[in-house]
């Protein structure tokens, strides 16, 4: 799964001069996670280069494809256990390792689509090759999280570099299994964005969902709660008005904490109407966090008259960052597992968090002469 994450990484670092990078420079695990990566681009050539319309040809594209898992999984257990710091030069050279597989695996998903017309005559092939797929982007999804979740912790700026290759993997994954799943594919009324929250009837959504809408209802309370009085925050407020405006955003954690129980912890089965239901509640969610995180920057030459205030934003920025990834790194989850066709709405959503967070928090990334 988070072979896609490894993807992402590679974007932020093209001009990179590969030859530079030395053995000496990069870490036994890390290396052995680069080899792992190498191994994925040779099963995924295998594959390319077999793409047929017999019988035979059908076998031989699923044993390569199992193959192809296999080093899906050795890579998420060689790059997942890597511990400890991972420096730029070590990222760089992931980076560089990962980028030309993207295309690859996208090109490679394209081919099927293509040649379903010819594929799905043969006997069984149509059926094997749906396992195939959802086998393969689950190990995809998890290869990349953990891939995404130390490039969250380590080196956020490479965020939205590696989102949009996130994107890229997931929405061919999407088109590719549509097209495996049924003759012809019909994009889900969340793809449209269209959908009138109040034309749900709670009546087709469950009890543990509804908890999760209210859960996230809550959250956007809150959002709006922080964005008032980040709006009518000046300098002259001092100490005690970052003090009030940190406590409300520390009430905005306890909410997103609170919603990622509530979201998470289900793990039944979530109905088309339930994933329109969370997604309806959410799409008005994301632009007010998303501007939310704009008023922060714009206020930080006002929080940076007043002593110590831009670490508090800083440790609150970083928080809040780490609960959202929690709520949406398992709304990804269920969508993999259950309703994949909405991964690129999702991934829409999450891109546009994570440009916001990444902007927000790299301007206070630099300490300022009040808080020395």
């Amino acid at each position: 799964m988070r072979f896609t994450s490894l993807l992402a990484t590679a974007a932020c670092v093209l001009s990179v001069n590969a030859a530079s990078l030395t053995k000496r420079a990069i870490s036994d695990q890390v290396q052995l996670c680069r080899n792992d990566i190498d191994a994925i681009s040779v099963q995924i050539k295998n594959i390319t280069d077999l793409v047929t319309d017999s019988y035979d040809g059908a076998r031989d594209i699923h044993m390569r494809k199992q193959l192809l898992e296999a080093a899906l999984e050795k890579a998420g257990d060689g790059c997942c256990t890597a511990i400890g710091k991972i420096t730029d030069e070590e990222a760089d050279a992931m980076l560089i390792i990962v980028t030309p597989v993207i295309p690859q695996a996208t090109s490679v998903l394209d081919l099927l689509v293509a040649k379903k017309s010819e594929i799905y005559p043969v006997f069984i092939a149509a059926a094997i090759a749906r396992t195939d797929l959802k086998k393969l982007n689950e190990q995809t999804v998890t290869l990349y999280t953990c891939i995404h979740d130390i490039g969250f912790e380590q080196h956020p700026t490479y965020i939205p570099t590696i989102n949009k290759f996130i994107y890229q993997l997931d929405n061919s994954f999407a088109i590719s299994r549509a097209a495996y799943d049924k003759p012809a594919f019909e994009k889900p009324s969340a793809f449209a964005l269209s959908v009138n929250s109040a034309a749900l009837d709670r009546r087709s959504v469950s009890v543990p969902v509804q908890f999760c809408i209210d859960s996230i209802n809550t959250v956007s309370f809150q959002i709006d709660v922080v964005t008032a009085s980040l709006e009518n925050f000046v300098a002259s407020a001092g100490y005690p008005g970052v003090l009030a405006l940190n406590n409300q955003a520390q009430t905005l954690e306890t909410n997103l904490k609170k919603a990622v129980n509530d979201c998470c912890i289900y793990t039944g089965t979530v109905t088309v109407e339930e994933v329109d239901a969370v997604l309806s509640t959410s799409s008005s969610v994301i632009p007010n966090a998303v501007a939310a995180l704009a008023l922060v920057k714009s206020k930080k030459s006002q929080f940076n008259q007043v002593r110590l205030s831009i670490n508090i934003v800083k440790t609150s920025l970083a928080n809040l960052n780490t609960e959202t990834s929690k709520l949406y790194n398992c709304m990804l989850s269920v969508a993999t597992a259950q309703h994949f066709s909405y991964l690129q709405i999702i991934h829409e959503y999450i891109f546009q968090l994570d440009v916001a967070f990444a902007d927000a928090r790299g301007a206070y990334a630099t300490t300022s002469t009040v808080e020395l």
